[in-house]
C-alpha cells in the first residue's frame, strides 16, 4: 500500500513539472511572437518616418520641375506669338479658263471668284468691297502694312511686294514671283490677330545688311536672366 502511494505521488510530481515545462515553453514562444511582431513594427514606423523625411525633398523637386516646364512654356509662347496667327502659302491666280480661280480668299486660304479678297484680272490685281483694297510696298521686305492710301487695284510688278486689306479688316502681304497676262503666282501671308505687323518665323540677331537686333538681343538675355534665378532660387 504505502508503495503505491509513493508511486503515485512521483507519478503525479513528473506531470506536473511536464506541465510547467509545456507551459514555460508556451509563454516562451509567445513571447518571441510578440518581440517579432514589434521588431516590424518599429521596421515600419522607421520606413514610414524616413519616407515622410525624404517628401519635402522630393515635393520640392517635383515643384521646381514643373516650375519650370511652365517657364520654358512661356518662353516658346512668347517667341511664337508674334508670328502663330500669320497663315502662309503659294497661290497662282489663273483667269485664262474663267474667273472662278482668278481670286483669292486669304481668311479660308483657297482659290476663289471675284468674291474673294482680291483677283486678277487684264493684268492687274483688284479688289471690289468696301474694306479691301490694295498698295505696293516695293522690292524690299517689310515686317508692318501701312494703315492708309489703299486702292482699289494695282498694276503688279515681278518680285514686288503688296500689302492686301481683306473684306473682315484684316491684312495680308504677297509677293510676285511669277507673272503672266493671265496668271499670276505669289508667296502670301495674312494675318489673323488684327494687326498689320508681319514677323518672319526666322529670329535674326544680324540682318543681311549688318544692322543689328538689338532688341530681340535684350530679349534672349532677360530669358536667360529668368531661368538663372530660378535655378539658382529652386
Amino acid at each position: 500500500m504505502k508503495d503505491f502511494i509513493f508511486f503515485r505521488q512521483r507519478f503525479f510530481s513528473k506531470k506536473g513539472l511536464s506541465g510547467k515545462r509545456n507551459m514555460s515553453r508556451s509563454q516562451s514562444s509567445l513571447h518571441f511572437a510578440a518581440l517579432k511582431r514589434a521588431t516590424r513594427s518599429s521596421r515600419s514606423q522607421s520606413s514610414l518616418h524616413c519616407a515622410l523625411v525624404q517628401s519635402p525633398k522630393t515635393h520640392s523637386n517635383l515643384n521646381y520641375s514643373s516650375r519650370l516646364q511652365s517657364l520654358l512654356l512661356i518662353i516658346l509662347l512668347l517667341i511664337s506669338s508674334t508670328h502663330a496667327l500669320i497663315a502662309s502659302g503659294q497661290v497662282t491666280l489663273d483667269n485664262s479658263a474663267g474667273y472662278d480661280k482668278s481670286g483669292f480668299d486669304f481668311l479660308k486660304g483657297v482659290l476663289s471668284g471675284v468674291e474673294g479678297d482680291m483677283y486678277y484680272y487684264e493684268g492687274s490685281l483688284w479688289t471690289n468691297h468696301a474694306l479691301g483694297g490694295i498698295k505696293e510696298m516695293g522690292a524690299n521686305d517689310f515686317n508692318a502694312c501701312d494703315s492708309t492710301e489703299y486702292s482699289d487695284n494695282v498694276k503688279p510688278l515681278l518680285n514686288n511686294y503688296y500689302c492686301i486689306k481683306t473684306r473682315e479688316g484684316s491684312y495680308a502681304k504677297i509677293r510676285v514671283t511669277s507673272l503672266t497676262s493671265n496668271s499670276i503666282t505669289i508667296n502670301w501671308e495674312h494675318q489673323r490677330d488684327g494687326t498689320n505687323l508681319f514677323v518672319g518665323p526666322e529670329i535674326e540677331l544680324v540682318s543681311a545688311d549688318g544692322s543689328i537686333n538689338y532688341a530681340m538681343i535684350v530679349i534672349i538675355i532677360i530669358l536667360i536672366a529668368v531661368i538663372l534665378l530660378v535655378i539658382k532660387f529652386r
